[in-house]
């Protein structure tokens, strides 16, 4: 999806629209696993204690996050809740 959005081949607003689902979904699930950060098959959810964690899951979620850092760094102007930090 990155690599999408980062395509000279899609127009301004297309990029806009996917920027802003894929934030929507970095927030979800920061919000429900911020305590933890471990990332259940229901991202609207904490983690359960002792709960088992599949790999593909927390992996999926490692990535979202890692996206959603170069949409921050790249196109801050095409956030719409996600707010950057100044270093």
């Amino acid at each position: 999806m990155t690599d999408l959005i980062r395509s000279e081949y899609i127009d301004g607003t297309r990029r806009q629209n996917y920027i802003r689902f894929m934030e929507k979904q970095g927030i979800t699930l920061y919000e429900a696993a911020k305590g933890n950060m471990l990332f259940p098959g229901d991202w609207t959810r904490a983690a359960e204690p002792g709960e088992r964690i599949w790999l593909g899951c927390q992996l999926s979620g490692v990535i979202l996050m890692e996206c959603n850092a170069v949409y921050m760094r790249e196109f801050p102007e095409m956030l719409q809740n996600t707010h950057t930090v100044s270093r």
